[in-house]
């Protein structure tokens, strides 16, 4: 579970297309919780460090995420199962950002709406894959299928998803073996204990 987790994060932040959604794709009641994943992490480079801390009454995980010139992003995870007509459930992860440290007042910051973002986690005890929904390939399929799940079209190149948690998670379910629907699957490794980023 523990690469597996990491490997999330290098998929959103490293990768280049994630799909986001005005709403959570997770329920409180579908929340689970596993210490194992606090610690730092990265990729099997070495360029993206992760700092994963852990708040378990509140079921959720802070991630600090240090990229090669040593910028840092802070988001907040939420690991979720997703219930399907044959076990195991499906593990999901829903990322969005943390609240923006910026020098500017409250108003400023009342504009900034954080989008959701999700990664589905699937491990053993050997290995750990994650997959990310094909960005270019939802793209297509609404505009084949425009009814399909709630959406807004914002300039040319981004679509946002702005259908409710119930629709986002039968979406996902029924494309989980839909041709090109999710891209390769990827993992991390530990690379030590929790610091504080």
């Amino acid at each position: 579970m523990k690469s597996t987790f990491l490997a999330m994060f290098t998929l959103l932040l490293i990768g280049t297309g994630c799909v986001r959604s005005v709403h959570p794709f997770y329920t409180d009641a579908q929340l689970t919780y596993d210490p194992a994943v606090v610690g730092t992490w990265s990729d099997a480079e070495r360029n993206n460090a992760f700092t994963i801390t852990a708040d378990a009454e509140q079921k959720q995980y802070s991630v600090a995420y240090t990229d090669k010139d040593g910028k840092v992003g802070h988001f907040i995870v939420h690991l979720a199962k997703l219930e399907r007509l044959q076990p195991p459930p499906q593990l999901l992860a829903d990322i969005v950002p943390d609240e923006p440290k910026l020098e500017e007042n409250d108003t400023y910051k009342a504009h900034l709406l954080p989008l959701h973002s999700f990664m589905l986690v699937s491990y053993n005890a050997a290995e750990m894959k994650l997959r990310m929904m094909d960005r270019d390939w939802l793209d297509k399929f609404l505009q084949s299928h425009p009814d399909a799940l709630k959406h807004e079209r914002i300039g040319q190149d981004q679509t946002i998803l702005t259908a409710s948690t119930d629709e986002l998670q039968k979406f996902i379910l029924n494309n989980l073996e839909t041709k090109d629907a999710f891209g390769d699957p990827t993992e991390l490794r530990r690379i030590g204990p929790t610091t504080r980023p």
